[in-house]
C-alpha cells in the first residue's frame, strides 16, 4: 500500500482574500476544519458562523507577519544543474522567511498561481530584494518593483508501507 499526501490547488491568489462565505461553506461541507480555516484563510468560525470582527483582526495580523520582498528584474532565470528554479535570498531575508539553502519556497503574487523554487542563500545580496528572471516574472505576473509574498513551503512527507 502506498499513501501520499499532496496540497490542494483550488484557489489562485491570496488565501487571506478568500470570501468569508466560501470558507464557511468549505467548513460546513467538511473540506477544511475550523482550525484550518483559521490557520490558512484567517477566518474565525464557531458553530458554523463567521466571526467577522475577529476574522478581520486575525487577517491583518497574519498579513503583517508575512515577508514581502521587492522583485528585481534579473536578465535570466536562475536554475540548478537539474533545471530546478532557484530563489536567491540574502541571509537576513532567508531568516525572516525561515528557510535555509535547498529548502522550498513559494512566491505568491496577486493574480497568478504560486511559483515554487528552492532557496539559495547568497552573501552580499541586498536585504528586501528578490531577483527574478523573465520567465519567473511572467509566470507570477509580476514586474520589477512589485512585492510578492514569499513563504516557506512545508512539504508533507509521503508515507510508504509495504504489505508484502
Amino acid at each position: 500500500m502506498v499513501l501520499t499526501q499532496a496540497t490542494a490547488g483550488g484557489v489562485v491568489g491570496d488565501p487571506l482574500d478568500r470570501e468569508l462565505d466560501m470558507v464557511r461553506k468549505d467548513v460546513i461541507e467538511g473540506y477544511v476544519t475550523p482550525q484550518r480555516a483559521r490557520d490558512a484563510y484567517g477566518v474565525v468560525i464557531d458553530d458554523g458562523q463567521v466571526h467577522v470582527a475577529e476574522t478581520s483582526a486575525l487577517r491583518e495580523s497574519m498579513k503583517r507577519a508575512r515577508t514581502y520582498l521587492e522583485v528585481t528584474a534579473s536578465p535570466d532565470d536562475e536554475l540548478d544543474e537539474r533545471g530546478l528554479r532557484l530563489c536567491a535570498l540574502s541571509g537576513e531575508d532567508a531568516a525572516r522567511v525561515g528557510v535555509g539553502d535547498g529548502e522550498m519556497v513559494e512566491y505568491i503574487g496577486k493574480s497568478a498561481a504560486p511559483l515554487r523554487a528552492w532557496a539559495k542563500v547568497e552573501d552580499g545580496l541586498p536585504s528586501g530584494r528578490l531577483p527574478l528572471g523573465p520567465i519567473g516574472r511572467d509566470i507570477l505576473k509580476v514586474a520589477a518593483g512589485d512585492r510578492p509574498w514569499l513563504r516557506k513551503l512545508e512539504i508533507a512527507r509521503s508515507m510508504v508501507t509495504s504489505t508484502a
